[in-house]
């Protein structure tokens, strides 16, 4: 079927003025010709084809294109011409002319041939104007020198209110073009989707003339007998459908009313060709079978083109609205576009809107697209107003754009299929919904993307949020200008309740092509978050998301976080970008990315373990390692002052002795960090010397491992190699004890940071040394021995004790490995921590068979001082740094022991120690074993 592309709609325009004769430099009297390359004819005087009676040339036509004119080949007049046109109204008035017979007086020629008329200029061209008392019409009669047919455009102004309105034009054409062909020929009638045709066919030649043209309110037939009413033809002739006679064609028209004022304009076209193909190729080329849109009036109401009074076929014209309402007609915009002007108004398109050329949407007011149908192979540009896409339609713009200008604004859940640029502002979705485009979307510097959100759905309406989906392998979304993100005030199908919290996303734009560029701006809701809330944005490989976030991290772990969290998030703070826009650090946007999705409670933990607390937490439990290695070299001193006269009587003092111990250590969570536990083993070797009979030296090595589990924030291992000597004085029942070593300490630990979108696995590793010294001073006072007599023990005591240590520890600075997102370095770490003991052992000594037992216990109290019970270390990420501490052991302590030392024989000694350590913050156990041998 040809002209698929071509609108049938009824072209009427109205006019709120009254006619006026056309006056021009050009106008002349009488006949004249018009002679191009292939059509040569006369227009008389009176608006009918043919110069007037048998005056040549009436209508000749040359096949060469080389401007030969035959007068023996005339389509008029072999004989009489019969070619005109008649209106008729009102039941039985009529205005009717042809070259044989005119019934209206003569009118007025003007040729306007090279000179613009109504925005068109033509090489051949003759405007004709007649008027009575009840009507104006004007024939405006045009062709180019290389066209193979003839433009008329017929105006007809009614100047009282006409109904039942028939217009025809018809001709007898004698088609002779060579030997043979006659008055007699060949008529058909062609009632195709797009147009109306009824033509002659020469019975030798084979040459076509015919009428045509596209408006829905036409029709065409063969007149037999000869007919020049325009009803006849409307209804399809008398004649059928084919007829090889000597009869008329023509063509007819009808309104159900024209009132005073009103102007109705159509047309039509004459064909000519050498046959059919070649005279519908003609029709399908670039014969003029609708006009254009703005040959009369300057504006137009909805039933105006509703009734058919105006033509919807743009060729470079524009259309006023003055009315809103649906517009139930089909639109054609041909190769030189047209405009389309909403002056205001709010219309609706429920026919197709299609054609080659491009289309002009200006004006406020909203035009809204409804139908699947809609192709604008030229484009279609949006200037003014809004234009909306209501659900189920489509508008498909094949290789060129949709274009929205500044000020403009494209809505809707419709989708567009070609590539959209936006420098006005795009809001997908029926408030809220979904846009789909097939192509490119740019948005330029002054667009704006308003995407209001009503929920997480991502249907239409209430409770979901506006989508741009952009299908097709190649469709890239390129972000730019304004995010206006709104979640109060949407006008449709809303609930305007919505508050979405921390860690909800949005995906406002998806593609399949990738996502480009960024937006300048993100504006934020002024109504419907809560407090410490913003909208930030994240451009994906194939997608723009909308999360909520903290406006401050800093607030949001105060609230529900630890302090180092803090910590991290006011340096997270110091830095960001505002929303939608990059640092210029792709690390730290990666880490801003990352925390987007998280909820309050999971972005609190993420900065936690961002911190890098367990480095502070790997110190602590380095410490309690320390701990429990003097703790044991300090429980083997005191085997001198529990008086087992075996290890001192006989000079037996020389002695090698080796120690084992283990602790088990927690440290709940406290405003620093999370909790964590520690495990501390390691063995102990080390030789006693006597330098008098009151003193005695030792020294000895040792190893040590501590392991601590700090859950989420990950684990770390120290390992200490110790080197140490002391001193044991002994003056009657008082002693004293100095113990002074270091350690040699290897640590590494393993993190791992969980962002929203990935995890990352992390290890760091580094070295130091722990100088360490000790000092406790004690008396034993034997207690009674008639108390004793009553027990089985040879001897009981009691020993107040007080104690002093201290201790200077180092690490350096080192930098994890792992992905550089989260990777930190530590700085060198250094601090000096002591505490102060006082308390009291109570023992006694007793005979087990052949083993003499020295059993102890002990009660303590410890105050710590220096950074001993929250160690501090800075770390740095990139260009962000804070300072972060382990939960806090607790600076005041209480300490309860139990001993028990056994001669097994006059070399070999036992010992079997245990602790227990609570502050209330961290609870600790302890566990020792030894051996030595004297001599």
């Amino acid at each position: 079927m040809l002209f698929k592309n071509l609108l049938l709609t009824t072209t009427i325009l109205l006019s709120a003025v009254a006619y006026a004769d056309t006056q021009n430099s050009a106008l002349a009297a009488g006949s004249m010709i018009f002679e191009g390359n292939y059509i040569k004819f006369g227009v008389s005087e009176n608006g009918t084809l043919g110069y007037g009676s048998n005056v040549k040339p009436g209508i000749q036509y040359d096949e060469t294109g080389t401007g030969t004119f035959n007068d023996a080949y005339d389509y008029l007049t072999p004989g009489s011409p019969y070619y005109g046109y008649d209106v008729q109204y009102n039941e039985f008035s009529r205005v009717t002319s042809n070259n044989t017979s005119p019934s209206v007086e003569p009118g007025t020629l003007a040729d306007y041939s090279g000179i613009e008329y109504n925005g068109r200029t033509t090489d051949n061209r003759v405007v004709f104007n007649y008027a009575n008392t009840d009507t104006a019409l004007e024939q405006d009669i045009a062709f180019n020198d290389d066209d193979k047919h003839v433009s008329v455009t017929i105006s007809m102004t009614a100047n009282i209110d006409m109904a039942d309105v028939y217009y025809g034009v018809f001709t007898d054409p004698d088609v002779v073009q060579q030997a043979g062909d006659t008055s007699t020929t060949n008529n058909y009638v062609i009632n195709e989707e797009d147009y109306n045709f009824v033509y002659s066919e020469a019975l030798a030649s084979k040459s076509i003339i015919g009428l045509v043209t596209g408006h829905d309110n036409s029709g065409a037939g063969i007149g037999r007998p000869w007919s020049d009413s325009g009803l006849v033809y409307y209804n399809g002739g008398n004649a059928g459908k084919y007829s090889s006679s000597d009869d008329t064609i023509g063509l007819g028209f009808y309104w159900a009313s024209v009132l005073a004022g009103e102007t109705v304009t159509f047309t039509y076209s004459l064909i000519f060709g050498t046959d059919i193909d070649d005279a519908l190729k003609v029709i399908e080329d670039d014969a003029d079978i609708l006009g254009d849109i703005d040959t009369a009036q300057d504006s137009y109401s909805t039933d105006d083109l509703n009734e058919g009074k105006v033509t919807s076929t743009f060729k470079g014209g524009t259309l006023k609205v003055s009315t809103g309402g649906a517009l139930n007609v089909d639109f054609n915009v041909a190769e030189d576009g047209g405009t389309f002007d909403t002056d205001g108004n709010d219309i609706s398109l429920t026919g197709k809107v299609s054609g080659t050329g491009a289309l002009n949407k200006k004006g406020s007011g909203k035009m809204t697209f409804t139908g699947h149908q809609n192709q604008l192979n030229g484009g279609f540009n949006v200037q003014d107003g809004e234009v909306h896409l209501a659900s189920g339609s489509n508008l498909d713009v094949g290789d060129s754009k949709l274009m929205v200008a500044d000020g403009a604004v494209l809505t809707g859940s419709g989708s567009v299929k070609g590539d959209l640029d936006i420098s006005g502002t795009i809001s997908p979705g029926n408030s809220p919904g979904t846009m789909v485009v097939n192509g490119n979307v740019t948005q330029n510097g002054s667009s704006t993307f308003l995407a209001e959100i009503d929920g997480t759905g991502t249907g239409a309406g209430a409770g979901s949020y506006d989508r741009l989906v952009l299908t097709g392998a190649n469709s890239v979304y390129t972000a730019g200008g304004t995010l206006d993100l709104k979640l109060r005030g949407i006008t449709g199908a809303a609930t305007n309740t919505y508050t979405p919290k921390i860690g909800t996303s949005f995906s406002i734009v998806t593609a399949e092509g990738g996502v480009d560029g960024a937006y300048a701006l993100v504006k934020q809701p002024t109504n419907g978050l809560n407090e410490n809330r913003r909208l930030d944005v994240v451009y994906n490989e194939n997608d723009v998301t909308v999360y909520v976030a903290a406006n401050s991290y800093a607030q949001l772990a105060q609230g529900t976080g630890k302090l180092d969290a803090v910590a991290v998030a006011n340096a997270l703070d110091g830095r960001r970008a505002q929303s939608g826009l990059s640092t210029g650090n792709a690390d730290l946007d990666s880490l801003y990315n990352g925390l987007l999705g998280l909820n309050a409670s999971q972005t609190s933990d993420t900065l936690l373990q961002v911190s890098g607390s367990i480095y502070a937490s790997s110190i602590s439990g380095a410490r309690f390692a320390n701990r429990l290695v003097r703790d044991s070299i300090l429980q083997h001193t005191a085997v001198l002052e529990n008086a087992v006269p075996s290890q001192v009587e006989g000079g037996r003092q020389f002695g090698l002795w080796a120690r084992s111990m283990g602790e088990y250590a927690e440290v709940d969570a406290d405003q620093y960090a999370n909790g964590f536990t520690s495990r501390s083993g390691g063995f102990l070797f080390g030789l006693d010397m006597p330098l008098s009979e009151n003193v005695l030296a030792g020294l000895g090595t040792g190893i040590s491992s501590n392991t601590v589990d700090g859950k989420s924030d990950g684990s770390g291992k120290t390992e200490s190699y110790y080197g140490y000597g002391y001193l044991k004085f002994l003056q009657d029942s008082t002693y004293a004890t100095v113990l002074t070593g270091v350690s040699w300490d290897n640590f590494e630990a393993d993190r791992s940071v969980r962002l929203s979108n990935q995890s990352y696995d992390l290890s760091g590793k580094s070295s130091g040394y722990t100088a360490y010294a000790d000092i406790e001073l004690g008396h034993e006072v034997d207690l009674a021995s008639d108390w004793m007599s009553k027990t089985s023990a040879n001897s009981f005591y009691l020993s107040p004790l007080v104690g002093l240590r201290a201790e200077f520890a180092k690490r350096k600075k080192f930098q994890e490995s792992g992905e550089a997102v989260v990777t930190l370095q530590q700085e060198a770490f250094e601090g000096f921590s002591g505490s102060t003991k006082f308390g009291v052992k109570i023992g006694g000594e007793f005979e087990l068979g052949e083993t003499l037992l020295n059993i102890n216990a002990g009660a303590f109290w410890l105050h710590g001082f220096g950074n001993a019970h929250t160690p501090t270390v800075k770390s740095s990420l990139g260009s962000l740094s804070w300072d972060v501490a382990a939960a806090t052991s607790g600076r005041n302590a209480f300490e309860g022991s139990l001993g028990i030392d056994m001669s097994l024989s006059d070399n070999l000694n036992a010992q079997i120690n245990a602790s227990y350590i609570t502050t209330g913050a961290a609870q600790s156990g302890q566990l020792h074993a030894g051996v030595s041998y004297k001599w």
